[in-house]
């Protein structure tokens, strides 16, 4: 074989050998197959992010809703807002007819202004003409006092004795009663239990000294004039003392009664008028003007809508991975291609069923202020359990696993398909960690599972 022969089979040849390779590989021929080259989509490993989420659906909610009713019959007069509007803390929303509960509360206060009266004039000194009748009583007992006193018959001194006997038996009545009285009594009826012993033993006193007036009487005119002016004294400062203590204790305890009438009628009479309890949105109204109260059913309905939470279900495979304070994305169906912040902040501990599977419902706060964001909105929140950044990292379809092994087909420059152990780190939603095994700017392939099959 010449030269020139030699060499033109061996270019056939050359030609030849890719060729039938491939039909060695292929088979069923290039028509009815593809070749693995045709198959394989090689990925560069690099640096990126790795995120492990878990996902649910939910609805939007308002931070706060709360439904108010009358506390009161009546007849709805006013009726002081509408569904949107936007109120604060203490605003009117509506108000019954209280016509007869203003006139009970105008008369309970007028009563508790008497009582007070009352009181203030036992406190306030005493008249002119009282003292101007005590002092009088006074000079004529001083002028008396060098008088000749007719004597005093035994008959005198007995009554006068009986007199103060009485007295101090009435002292230790009183005494006997204050000490016996139960522990949970109102502190007033302790008070006038006092005022009572007090007075008695100002009465026994006058008593005493009654007696000793005549006795001395018996002695002598001096003596008996002596204690002739020591009555009037006595007399005179209790005029100027005023009231006895019973009396104010009985006065005082009558503005306490008169006050608590006041404010059962200020409560009945606020019973009439519903307030917002909250700043907030009206978002129903169920009365009308004309109508009658309905102590059952829901007057108005105000949302708090300052903050907006995302209330879903998270299934019970992944609701162990989910603690308050984690980091999610909520994706709205409104707002296609927008994500906002979210934190997880209440998991609930009963679970619900949900198509008969158990679900845990879970509250996130959407840290977010946008207008756009209504309550009801439809949301999907994806809760970040653990991230990575600017880690060595592949897609999931790329790495194959055989109980804890992980391997992934390196893609050699020369062509050639090398099975690689790799040790990864945080497993992700697209994306895996590779801690070790792979190099930033390596080739990697993963063959489709039906390519395998065809025993490629």
């Amino acid at each position: 074989m010449s030269a020139i022969r030699t060499l033109a089979v061996a270019l056939v040849l050359m030609l030849l050998v890719p060729v039938i390779g491939a039909v060695a590989l292929n088979p069923g021929g290039a028509e009815s197959q593809q070749s693995l080259t045709d198959v394989l989509t090689p990925y560069t490993v690099s640096i990126g992010d790795v995120r492990d989420t878990i996902s649910a659906v939910g609805r939007l909610e308002a931070n706060r809703t709360v439904s108010l009713n009358f506390q009161t019959t009546g007849r709805v007069t006013e009726v002081q807002a509408r569904v949107g509007d936007r109120i604060q803390t203490g605003d009117v929303l509506a108000r019954l007819d209280n016509t007869n509960t203003q006139l009970s509360f105008e008369q309970a206060m007028l009563a508790y202004e008497q009582a007070q009266i009352a009181v203030q004039e036992l406190l306030n000194s005493p008249t002119t003409a009282e003292l101007t009748s005590a002092e009088a009583a006074l000079a004529g007992a001083q002028g008396a006092y060098a008088a000749v006193f007719q004597s005093v018959s035994p008959e005198d001194i007995t009554a006068s004795e009986l007199r103060y006997q009485q007295a101090l038996q009435q002292v230790e009545s009183l005494r006997q009663v204050r000490a016996y009285m139960s522990g949970d009594r109102p502190q007033q009826d302790y008070q006038l239990a006092d005022a009572r012993v007090g007075a008695a033993n100002f009465n026994a006193e006058i008593a005493r000294l009654q007696l000793e007036n005549l006795r001395i009487r018996n002695r002598g005119p001096a003596a008996d004039a002596g204690a002739g002016v020591a009555l009037a004294r006595l007399q005179l400062e209790r005029a100027r003392l005023g009231a006895r203590p019973e009396q104010l204790a009985i006065a005082q305890a009558a503005v306490q009664r008169a006050e608590v009438r006041v404010t059962e009628a200020q409560i009945a009479l606020n019973y009439t008028t519903l307030t917002a309890p909250i700043d907030g949105v009206v978002t129903r109204i169920g009365v009308q003007v004309g109508q009658p109260a309905d102590l059952t059913s829901t007057a108005f309905e105000i949302s708090d809508l300052s903050r907006l939470w995302l209330s879903a279900n998270v299934d019970e495979v992944d609701v162990d991975r989910v603690f308050i304070g984690l980091p999610a994305e909520v994706r709205m169906d409104a707002l296609p291609g927008e994500t906002f912040d979210a934190t997880s902040q209440q998991i609930a501990l009963l679970p619900v069923m949900v198509n008969g599977v158990v679900n845990y419902p879970t509250r996130f706060r959407v840290e977010s202020s946008d207008e756009r964001l209504r309550a009801g909105m439809t949301a999907e929140v994806r809760v970040v359990i653990d991230e990575r950044s600017h880690v060595l990292s592949i897609p999931n379809e790329y790495i194959a696993f055989d109980g804890d092994r992980a391997t992934v087909t390196v893609l050699s420059p020369s062509g050639e398909l090398r099975p690689t152990h790799v040790v990864i780190g945080l497993r992700g939603d697209t994306q895996i960690e590779i801690i070790s095994g792979l190099r930033e700017g390596d080739q990697i392939v993963s063959v489709p599972t039906d390519f395998m099959t065809e025993g490629q």
